[in-house]
C-alpha cells in the first residue's frame, strides 16, 4: 500500500463517521453511498490539492514554449562619474539597447512538450487519487453498512430468543419442558450479546 492511499484512507474514514453523525444527528436521514462519495470527492483537502496543481501546471506549457523576455539596457562608456558632463570627454558614449536571447532552434518546442507531459501526469495523478479515494469511501461504508445490518440482525435474533426464553420457561413452570432448553436458550443470547459487543 502506497502512503497516499493510506493517508487517504484515514481522512476518507474519519470524514465518513463526522458525516454520518452530523447527518444522522441532525435529521435522522441515512448517508448512502452516492451521499458519501460526493462529501469525500467535494471536500477532501489532498484531492483538491492536486488539482490545483494540475490546473498550475496545465498553464506552464504555453510559458516555457515561448521567448525569454527582452532586455532593456541603457549604456554608458567613458563618462565622467565626478561631474557626469557628456560634453567633458569626446569618447563618452550614452546609448540605449535591446537584446533578446534565442535559444537553439526546437528547444523551445521540447520544453513546451516536456511541460505538456508533466502537466498530463499531473491530470492522471488527480484521476488516480480520485479513484483511490471513491474506492476506499466506498468500501468504508460498506463495512459501516454491513456492521449496522449485522447489529439489527443480532438484535432481532435477541428478540426472538428472549420471546423463546419466556415461552420455554412458561411451559417448565406447568411442567411440559425441560430445564435445560431455558438454559441451551440463555446461553445462546449471552452468545448473542458477546457477537453483538464484537460488532
Amino acid at each position: 500500500m502506497s502512503p497516499l492511499f493510506i493517508f487517504l484512507s484515514s481522512i476518507s474514514l474519519g470524514m465518513l463517521l463526522l458525516v454520518n453523525n452530523v447527518v444522522v444527528g441532525a435529521n435522522h436521514d441515512v448517508l448512502t453511498l452516492s451521499a458519501a462519495t460526493e462529501i469525500a470527492i467535494k471536500n477532501n483537502p489532498d484531492l483538491a490539492q492536486m488539482r490545483a496543481r494540475a490546473e498550475a501546471m496545465a498553464a506552464i506549457p504555453s510559458q516555457v514554449g515561448t521567448l525569454p523576455d527582452p532586455e532593456v539596457s541603457f549604456n554608458a562608456g567613458n563618462l565622467p562619474v565626478n561631474t557626469f558632463n557628456t560634453a567633458q570627454v569626446d569618447m563618452t558614449q550614452i546609448g540605449p539597447g535591446i537584446s533578446q536571447a534565442i535559444p537553439f532552434p526546437g528547444k523551445l518546442a521540447l520544453r513546451s512538450s516536456a511541460a505538456t507531459f508533466e502537466a498530463k501526469a499531473a491530470l492522471e495523478n488527480v484521476t488516480e487519487a480520485r479513484w483511490w479515494l471513491l474506492s476506499n469511501v466506498k468500501q468504508v461504508w460498506w463495512q459501516i453498512f454491513y456492521l449496522d445490518h449485522a447489529l439489527q440482525v443480532v438484535k432481532d435474533n435477541q428478540l426472538l430468543l428472549e420471546q423463546f426464553i419466556q415461552i420455554t420457561r412458561t411451559k417448565y413452570e406447568v411442567g411440559e419442558g425441560l430445564q435445560q432448553d431455558i438454559l441451551l436458550a440463555q446461553l445462546e443470547l449471552s452468545n448473542l450479546l458477546d457477537q453483538q459487543l464484537k460488532l
